[in-house]
């Protein structure tokens, strides 16, 4: 019996970040090689990865390359408008919340006002320039030496990463000339969430002792569970209020990296405790640019909030130790004690990885043949049609055979629209889905199913009799043909009518 486990870590940041914030190799044609390597190493492991690089990349020059320089005014006169508008625009919020909206004439169109998105982008903005008004007379520098240092590594490691990941950014080019590039629209309203702020400050949910309650509200919540834990360790939390506690001055590059991408993380707008604040996010709007629009999918900047956090708690147990030298050992043997008790990795998850054991006998067919799984479909990261599976994919590395249906991470709707225009294929995408079908459409595709065999040279049907709807059963045996050979587990293996 063999098992497998996943574990998603932030390993290609980190490097990247080491190699980014190296002083004495700062600059080196060697240390821009090591980073552009590191760059396509994150990519052919997850794009997002390479985003994030590039992300961390931005922030960290950024804080090396700008300074504010000056004391904010001490006579802090806010402007009389910027305070008159807030409190209208704060008052027409809640008499939104508490009225529920109201539908007005104008120009003898109708307008409904019932969302708070619009008046709550207004509120915040306009609390964003009070708050920084009292700044508006700093001074700002930037040190343009570090920002060309900058583009020159910046530009040597795009080359490295260019080459060394030529053969994908081939294929993607020839998929972009036969298809286009398929990127999902971004909507204002309706684009993946963030994670909820409270999910910062819970305890550890994957921890032997911790409350079911905690997995219980993280589950149902958009992109269920894996994509809504972001606890940050409470022993970090603590360590680094004792640290401050102590005269402990972070780096300034690490607070600005833990606070960017936790801003990032939030999503296009705030939730807190479940409720939709309606308040922006900077997500809402970094969506937009180009390449960082590529990491859809925002809580899993989270990821690099950890990373910041690690760096920061780091640096705090080796001011605390410094700082009580005779107490150092004691202090470090707790802190290890302690945080490894809130990370405890038990029960460790372990899941199956053997496949039912007709797959090799599938696998000796020499035939040129495909194998169709019911339910089938097609699905990538953010939509779905029938109810494919991508443990039909795992399968797959057994048998070795062309599959009918899948997933893939970006799936460009003219695709879809191909697969859907076959008859008996669309009507098996139905049943997948718990669709139904009427008696004169479902006889003429039985009719047709020997010629959908030969078309797509289906040499095997494999049927999940756990997600199978029983019309789809019924209805694939007898437009296919279906002779039964084998069964394991809730698998059942069949042969269709001849493909010759």
């Amino acid at each position: 019996m063999a098992w497998a486990t996943s574990v998603w870590s932030p390993q290609r940041p980190s490097v990247f970040a080491l190699l980014l914030l190296d002083r004495e190799a700062r600059g080196s044609v060697r240390n821009a090689v090591a980073l552009g390597a590191t760059v396509c190493w994150a990519a052919t492991t997850d794009p997002y990865y390479a985003v994030y690089c590039v992300m961390l990349g931005c922030v960290v020059v950024a804080v090396q390359s700008i300074r504010f320089a000056g004391d904010p005014s001490r006579r802090c006169v806010v402007p009389r408008a910027l305070d008159v508008l807030l409190a209208c625009l704060a008052g027409f919020a809640l008499a939104l919340v508490i009225g529920g909206g109201w539908q007005i004439s104008v120009l003898g169109r109708r307008v409904s006002i019932h969302g708070l998105y619009t008046p709550m982008l207004l509120l915040t903005v306009s609390a964003i320039l009070r708050a920084a008004w009292p700044y508006r007379r700093a001074a700002l520098s930037i040190d343009r030496s570090e920002i060309v240092r900058f583009a020159r590594a910046a530009s040597v490691a795009a080359l490295v990463s260019a080459v060394m990941l030529s053969p994908v950014l081939y294929a993607v080019g020839v998929r972009i000339r036969d298809g286009g590039f398929e990127s999902s629209p971004i909507r204002w309203r309706s684009s993946p969430p963030g994670v909820d702020v409270v999910s910062f400050f819970l305890p550890n949910p994957n921890h032997p002792v911790a409350p079911e309650a905690i997995r219980a509200w993280l589950t149902p919540r958009p992109d269920q569970y894996l994509e809504n834990v972001a606890s940050i360790p409470l022993v970090a939390l603590v360590v680094i209020g004792a640290a401050l506690g102590a005269r402990w001055r972070p780096s300034r590059i690490w607070i600005a990296v833990t606070a960017a991408f936790g801003l990032l993380a939030l999503g296009p707008f705030v939730h807190v405790a479940g409720f939709n604040t309606h308040i922006p996010g900077p997500w809402a709007f970094a969506r937009y640019l180009p390449i960082v629009r590529l990491a859809r999918t925002p809580a899993r900047l989270s990821i690099v909030v950890m990373l910041g956090v690690s760096m920061l708690f780091a640096t705090a147990v080796t001011h605390l130790g410094d700082r009580w030298p005779r107490r150092r050992r004691m202090l470090l043997s707790a802190v290890a004690v302690a945080i490894l008790f809130e990370l405890l990795p038990a029960p460790r998850p372990l899941y199956s990885a053997s496949a039912p054991s007709f797959y090799t006998r599938v696998a000796q067919d020499r035939r040129d043949v495909a194998l169709l799984e019911l339910p089938v479909g097609v699905r990538d990261g953010t939509s779905s049609v029938g109810n494919f599976t991508a443990r039909s994919q795992f399968f797959q590395t057994v048998h070795g055979k062309p599959l009918i249906g899948g997933y893939l991470s970006r799936v460009p709707r003219k695709r879809i629209a191909e697969v859907r225009q076959d008859a008996l294929l669309d009507a098996l995408i139905t049943l997948s889905e718990g669709g139904t079908l009427d008696r004169a459409r479902e006889a003429d595709l039985v009719a047709r199913g020997p010629e959908f065999i030969r078309r797509g040279r289906i040499g095997y049907v494999v049927i999940d009799n756990d997600r199978t709807p029983p019309p789809l059963r019924d209805f694939a045996v007898r437009a296919l043909r279906l002779r039964h050979v084998a069964a394991e587990d809730s698998y059942d293996l069949f042969v269709p009518g001849s493909i010759d």
